[in-house]
């Protein structure tokens, strides 16, 4: 489905719950496919299963991208464990996590994220995206949280 996601609108990368879920980070099975895109917003129901596509800027779309293998070695878009928890916090609406245990609790209880999963993630992806100015707060709390866990 991540490859399906990749070519039905682009340019996008799988993303956020999709991509936490692809990285064994989320217990949760995650319905349809979440990509984040510099173009418009837009969703698709195919026969395949539901595709989202949510915008984010032009300036943090390709940090944090890798390409992955999967059935039958194909390769596709997905984003990093920390790119997708970047998407993520730019795409959740109404929630306020600008203090370290908003932020740990949005993780732990929210997302249900495994937290030793996170150990030793690459930060320069979060920096990254602190320089695109959006919820540079919230991202601020995230690297303080992730730099703890080391």
């Amino acid at each position: 489905m991540p490859l399906v996601a990749n070519i039905l609108y682009g340019p996008s990368v799988v993303s956020s719950d999709s991509a936490l879920a692809w990285h064994g980070l989320i217990p949760e099975g995650v319905f349809g496919v979440t990509s984040v895109t510099p173009r418009r917003a837009r969703s698709y129901s195919t026969p395949l299963g539901e595709f989202s596509y949510q915008h984010i800027p032009a300036s943090v779309y390709p940090v944090g991208i890798r390409i992955e293998s999967g059935e039958g070695n194909h390769r596709f878009l997905m984003a990093s464990p920390v790119k997708a928890l970047c998407d993520k916090i730019l795409l959740t609406r109404r929630v306020r996590l600008t203090s370290f245990s908003a932020m740990r609790q949005f993780l732990e209880e929210d997302l249900r994220l495994d937290m030793d999963e996170l150990q030793g993630l690459d930060l320069s992806t979060v920096r990254m995206y602190q320089k695109g100015g959006l919820k540079v707060a919230a991202l601020t709390q995230l690297q303080r949280v992730l730099e703890a866990l080391e």
